[in-house]
């Protein structure tokens, strides 16, 4: 098994996203979130290194959370497997102190 590249710790939850690319606007399921991106389950993505806008909402939270962020991997659907679902991994690029600090709380919670 490879070393973990990542530089935060994420956690699984299914969580209701928005997307928006320079074209197009989106509704799918984060799988994964961690103060550095998160990972998007969607049939159709945008291309590698395509900047987006995410928008999601933390349970028990009613103020939603918007970062800009930047697909870093693709799973295409031709390549769908019960290891890597069709989606993309996006890296957090942009976000307020205050949208960090309230995922921040919420991941450190949930690994508690």
């Amino acid at each position: 098994m490879a070393p973990e590249r990542r530089q935060y710790q994420r956690i699984n939850r299914v969580i209701e996203v928005n997307f928006k690319d320079t074209e197009s606007f989106a509704k799918a399921y984060m799988t994964n979130v961690g103060s550095g991106g998160l990972f998007i389950k969607a049939e159709e993505t945008p291309e590698l290194n395509q900047d987006i806008t995410v928008r999601f909402t933390l349970p028990d939270n009613k103020e939603p959370i918007t970062a800009g962020g930047k697909v870093v991997w693709v799973s295409p659907k031709t390549l769908k497997s019960l290891s890597y679902p069709s989606g993309m991994g996006v890296k957090f690029v942009h976000m307020s102190y205050e949208d960090k600090q309230r995922l921040d709380e919420f991941v450190a919670k949930i690994l508690s």
